[in-house]
């Protein structure tokens, strides 16, 4: 009689990807900023990995040189050299790895295993959570629906920035050298002329508002707060309308409190004045 093999399934990972991230990161400051902004040691799978990563951030973290000679010596320090395969698995990292211009994408390959992981260990304690048919299960959907929450959450965590990286404008939204950029905007903003708007934003056509404000600006978050009953639906509904027809630009709401019709209908009644 033929015996079955049976297959074991692992969680997901990518040594591979692992192994060229590493690689790169002994090989290429560049790919260590990369990584390090976007990584952390549990994000790997392999436990060498993971502590030949966690040696490299901690570099990153002080602003200090690393290469496989650096790395040895505070794997070594650590008494966890020989744990990681020695001088000649982090030489045969630097070796395997590929060019260091795909490094986000051998990042966002760890990162990706990583999350699946974590949703399957999520997934897993649900299932227990669940099997056990509790008696108050609005709590356990909320725990389940809790758990996936602070995985998303984890996706942008990573996502700070250095001053340095912003001066040099390798972490700035337009790539340009931060001072050069401020420069080019004052230059403009002097030769404006007496019917230019001084404003730097969106115009909301509220003149005394966007004056305060100074127009509508990516990435502030205004609040526009009053007692029941004062018109801040109104005014909002006002403002969207003038930044979509006057300044031709797109404007997406969310209501809490009307419907998409009730929406409609209020910016038809302002625009033709009734």
């Amino acid at each position: 009689m033929a015996k079955k093999s049976i297959k074991v399934k692992t969680a997901p990972n990518s040594k591979e990807s692992e192994m060229m991230v590493l690689g790169c990161t002994l090989t290429s400051v560049n790919s260590l900023n990369t990584a390090a902004d976007n990584l952390d040691d549990t994000d790997f799978y392999y436990t060498e990995h993971k502590k030949i990563f966690k040696v490299l951030k901690e570099a990153y973290k002080k602003d200090r040189p690393c290469d496989i000679h650096i790395v040895a010596e505070e794997l070594k320090r650590l008494d966890i050299l020989d744990d990681v395969g020695g001088v000649a698995y982090l030489t045969t990292l630097a070796q395997f790895a590929g060019t260091s211009a795909y490094i986000e994408e051998y990042v966002q390959i760890v990162k990706d295993k990583s999350l699946l992981r974590k949703m399957l260990d999520a997934t897993d304690t649900i299932e227990k959570n669940v099997l056990l048919e509790p008696e108050d299960v609005k709590n356990t959907l909320d725990d389940a629906q809790n758990k996936f929450f602070q995985i998303s959450q984890s996706v942008n965590s990573h996502q700070h920035l250095q001053i340095k990286d912003i001066l040099s404008g390798l972490k700035s939204e337009s790539g340009i050298p931060y001072l050069k950029e401020l420069q080019e905007k004052q230059e403009k903003f002097l030769q404006r002329g007496p019917d230019d708007s001084k404003i730097t934003g969106i115009s909301t056509h509220f003149l005394d508002l966007d004056n305060m404000i100074n127009g509508l600006s990516k990435s502030n978050f205004m609040i526009l707060a009053a007692r029941p009953a004062m018109g801040k639906t109104a005014l909002a509904l006002n403002i969207a309308e003038n930044v979509c027809f006057k300044n031709n630009k797109s404007v997406g709401m969310f209501s809490l409190e009307m419907t998409a019709e009730q929406i409609l209908h209020r910016i038809l009644c302002s625009q033709s004045e009734v």
